[in-house]
């Protein structure tokens, strides 16, 4: 059976060529079991992570960029790019994207650790909406002491293929830290009427 929206199984069930009134029969048990199991299968949301847990030591850019290159992750679940998912996992460049899909809403978690930034400096990182920050938050530095920071974030409608990242920035760019944890979990939700 087919993993779709609940919106689109709703629209199928009720428009031409759905589940009729019957009167005539010609609703058979098959027609049934199809939308039954094309639901069952479409009701829990489709989640994604990318994970970091070995250290990783980058420049803090001075306008919002990815936090993300080859070795600053070193997991992630959640990649439907070849099968019939929704999101698609790029550990590499640090995104996640909306696979084909529009109109539908997202829920964010993420946190970061960082060492060895400077002492007093703030550093602001988002959830990146297609690059473009979607709420904000920020550590100061503290030298050699661990910082963390945990947020979350909800878009209530993305755009088809949308971009999902943790961008940061911290105004004039240059400094160098030690990224100890880091973690960005996406979950696409069934319907865009949550």
């Amino acid at each position: 059976m087919a993993r779709d929206f609940i919106d689109n199984i709703k629209a199928a069930m009720i428009g031409s060529g759905g589940i009729e009134d019957n009167s005539t029969g010609l609703v058979s048990p098959a027609d049934v079991r199809v939308i039954l199991t094309d639901m069952m299968d479409s009701l829990h949301d489709d989640e994604a992570t990318l994970v970091a847990t070995n250290t990783a030591t980058l420049t803090v850019p001075a306008t919002w960029g990815v936090i993300g290159g080859a070795g600053v992750y070193d997991t992630s679940t959640g990649d439907d790019s070849a099968g019939q998912g929704f999101l698609i996992v790029d550990q590499t460049a640090g995104t996640v994207t909306g696979k084909d899909t529009a109109g539908y809403s997202y829920k964010f978690q993420c946190s970061i650790t960082v060492e060895n930034a400077t002492n007093g400096k703030e550093i602001d990182f988002s959830i990146g909406q297609n690059g473009s920050p979607v709420g904000t938050t920020s550590i100061t530095g503290a030298g050699g002491n661990p910082v963390s920071r945990s947020w979350s974030g909800f878009i209530q409608t993305a755009g088809i293929s949308d971009v999902f990242s943790i961008i940061w920035q911290d105004g004039d760019g240059g400094d160098s830290v030690d990224i100890t944890s880091l973690s960005f979990y996406v979950d696409i939700k069934p319907t865009n009427n949550p």
